[in-house]
């Protein structure tokens, strides 16, 4: 598994655990056309954010948001964890 894909399922599982997961998986519906930007924005902002998300943490929402089609299956992973 790698490793944007181990943080990704670490995600889901705390987001679910929350009982968030289907009100996140609405957000990113909604957020998807601007994804490709919101990691550029990550990109400037990471002296910003470090101190709130780890490296390890933050390039894999940066690999989350430029993939489209990580970004798909990991909409589609909360949906599924909402569902149970």
């Amino acid at each position: 598994m790698d490793r944007s894909q181990a943080v990704w399922q670490e995600w889901i599982t705390k987001i679910q655990s929350w009982g968030l997961a289907s009100l996140c998986a609405t957000l990113m519906d909604g957020l998807s056309p601007i994804a490709l930007l919101s990691a550029q924005i990550l990109y400037f902002g990471q002296p910003i954010i470090n101190p709130f998300l780890s490296s390890r943490q933050m390039i894999g929402l940066i690999d989350l948001l430029e993939d489209p089609e990580a970004y798909q299956v990991f909409k589609y992973e909360l949906r599924k964890a909402a569902a149970l």
